[in-house]
């Protein structure tokens, strides 16, 4: 049962305030039955993974797929640098819905730009041709988000998740403007202890997840 949990753990993400990871951390442990999370956010990957290895976090959320851009390789490559330190609890699949976000008061054909992380740009691409905006590239998502706050930005808008718009306190314009639906990316929940037998605090189990390569296959991951 999830009374083992303390009330409001501590999970760390890549990114900043309003990322898709953020999104995951707090829709994977709503759908385990916890409501109220400390999400963090972490400069990398690997910033997080230590953070969990040494107890500064209670649990920790990262990417390890998506249905269009594949494998998040470097993820694979640090839960097997820290095997043993980590251990998988189980698994979630966000539906990642990019969203046009703008300031208060600014309306669509007042958008000239949109920022973004390349991958976001490149999953909304036709929607911009067609909509005359033109591709910026940003750090990442909520980044570019967060950005456009800092600095007024008028004619630009951000592409980053709904979650995102709470966040920076920025206007929806469109939503759901990723050019193919199937757009979906799998997250890792991890813990630092080993779960006991059967306690899986309602996280999908996944067993196996890395399989450490042979050494004449040192690049498959």
């Amino acid at each position: 049962g999830m009374s083992e949990l303390m009330s409001q753990p501590t999970v760390g993400f890549q990114g900043v305030p309003g990322a898709y990871s953020e999104s995951a951390s707090i829709e994977a442990f709503a759908a385990a039955g916890v409501d109220e999370i400390q999400a963090r956010g972490f400069h990398t990957f690997e910033d997080v993974f230590v953070a969990l290895s040494k107890g500064a976090i209670d649990y920790a959320v990262l990417p390890v797929e998506n249905t269009l851009g594949g494998s998040i390789h470097v993820n694979y490559d640090l839960l097997l640098r820290f095997h043993g330190a980590v251990h998988i609890l189980g698994e979630y699949t966000l539906r990642v819905r990019h969203t046009l976000l703008a300031l208060p008061g600014v309306q669509l054909n007042d958008i000239k730009k949109a920022m973004s992380h390349p991958q976001a740009l490149a999953q909304t691409e036709s929607y911009l041709r067609t909509a005359g905006i033109a591709p910026l590239v940003g750090y990442d998502t909520a980044g570019s988000a967060e950005l456009v706050v800092q600095q007024g930005l008028r004619d630009t808008a951000a592409i980053a998740s709904i979650h995102a718009a709470k966040v920076h306190g920025l206007e929806v314009l469109d939503y759901g403007i990723e050019d193919d639906p199937n757009n979906f990316t799998r997250f890792l929940i991890l813990s630092r202890a080993a779960p006991p037998p059967g306690a899986l605090l309602g996280f999908a189990a996944k067993t196996s997840v890395v399989f450490t390569p042979h050494r004449d296959e040192a690049g498959v991951l």
